[in-house]
């Protein structure tokens, strides 16, 4: 099987966020500003937030970086859990509108970068899925999905 994938510009910083913080509350108005990708996730355990910043300073990622710590130093519900993040992620975005039927894309692509022994972080959305990859091995894993088949357009 051989896909279209398309990099996204810029960097990707996945934070871990203490699950008491309201995080669209507080970061609403500046995700939607000043971000071209971001994507909010809350379970009952935890809440992510991953977040691309093009500019290559970064600003946006390390102006979130520091209003999350000030919102959790700020709240005494979120004493015994610290702000998480890693950094340095690079995207892969399935290209097209893909159908919920659509079965194995991601365990194809997945089982590429496995075989090259690349850890991925998977986000998907109503229409497509993205693969993020560390920023120093996102040549090998490019190399690898060229090699099974996939085109790749930066």
């Amino acid at each position: 099987m051989s896909f279209n994938l398309s990099v996204i510009k810029g960097e990707m910083w996945v934070y871990r966020i203490p699950k008491e913080i309201k995080v669209l509350n507080e970061l609403s108005s500046f995700l939607e500003t000043e971000t071209s990708f971001y994507s909010v996730t809350k379970t009952a355990d935890e809440q992510s937030i991953i977040v691309c910043d093009e500019d290559s300073s970064l600003s946006g990622l390390r102006k979130i970086e520091s209003k999350l710590s000030s919102i959790i130093r700020d709240n005494p519900e979120s004493e015994s859990e610290a702000l998480k993040i890693e950094k340095d992620w690079v995207a892969f975005k399935v290209d097209g509108v893909l159908d919920f039927g659509l079965v194995g894309i991601l365990a194809n692509l997945s089982g590429v970068l496995a075989e090259a022994k690349i850890p991925i972080f998977v986000v998907s959305t109503y229409d497509t899925d993205y693969i993020l990859v560390k920023k120093d091995r996102f040549e090998e894993a490019k190399s690898s999905l060229i090699n099974s088949g996939c085109k790749i357009s930066l």
